[in-house]
């Protein structure tokens, strides 16, 4: 677990020039950040994103390195650049962990950023699914059906649920976890990422 950073609050933008866009197109932590200079080709509205429509659902699945055209483990610029938009992180000490919310992120989700790589994705809305099809609010046995052979339970820390842990299979993605948090019976929320930052019970705390 990371330890609580202490020391002034910096405000760090990621600058992204318009020639750099493409043609084409969450935890306990603390959560905070803005963002401006979306591109509207890129961006979804702000409707499109609260209400969580199909499209935007499948816009946005969680892998155990992705969440939608987000890639999980590279620079934050990189992912400022294929969002199309600036990305304003706020933490105690910039190159340590915060979180930040593009615009063009979905409502309920939050990426954590540590130093200056994004690390892993946080999902607390119902509305986002894994490529699995498993969301908030899905049974434990719902997600250990459509995992079986990739996954396994642990008791939880605080409460009498479980972590029910994904390793994919793939040599490739064996640093990538996804992590189902329930209650002991429905999933309460679910992150991604790379460890260790992916196994971090608290977030960013």
């Amino acid at each position: 677990m990371p330890r609580t950073f202490r020391g002034t609050t910096l405000l760090v933008t990621v600058a992204v020039l318009s020639a750099c866009q493409p043609a084409e197109k969450t935890d306990r932590g603390s959560t905070t950040g803005s963002t401006t200079g979306s591109s509207a080709s890129t961006t979804p509205s702000t409707s499109e994103s609260s209400t969580g429509s199909a499209s935007t659902s499948d816009q946005w699945l969680v892998t155990a390195r992705s969440f939608g055209r987000v890639r999980l483990g590279i620079p934050l610029t990189q992912v400022a650049r294929d969002l199309g938009e600036a990305i304003t992180v706020r933490s105690d000490e910039y190159n340590q962990c915060a979180y930040a919310r593009p615009q063009a992120l979905p409502s309920g989700t939050s990426l954590m950023v540590l130093r200056d790589t994004v690390v892993r994705v946080d999902v607390n809305s119902s509305n986002i699914a894994t490529a699995e099809g498993i969301r908030v609010g899905d049974t434990e046995v719902r997600v250990l059906e459509r995992y079986a052979g990739r996954i396994r339970s642990q008791p939880h820390k605080y409460t009498n649920g479980h972590y029910l842990v994904v390793t994919p299979t793939a040599a490739q993605d064996t640093a990538f976890r996804i992590i189902f948090e329930t209650d002991g019976s429905r999933v309460l929320m679910l992150r991604a990422g790379r460890r260790p930052a992916v196994e971090w019970v608290e977030g960013c705390s």
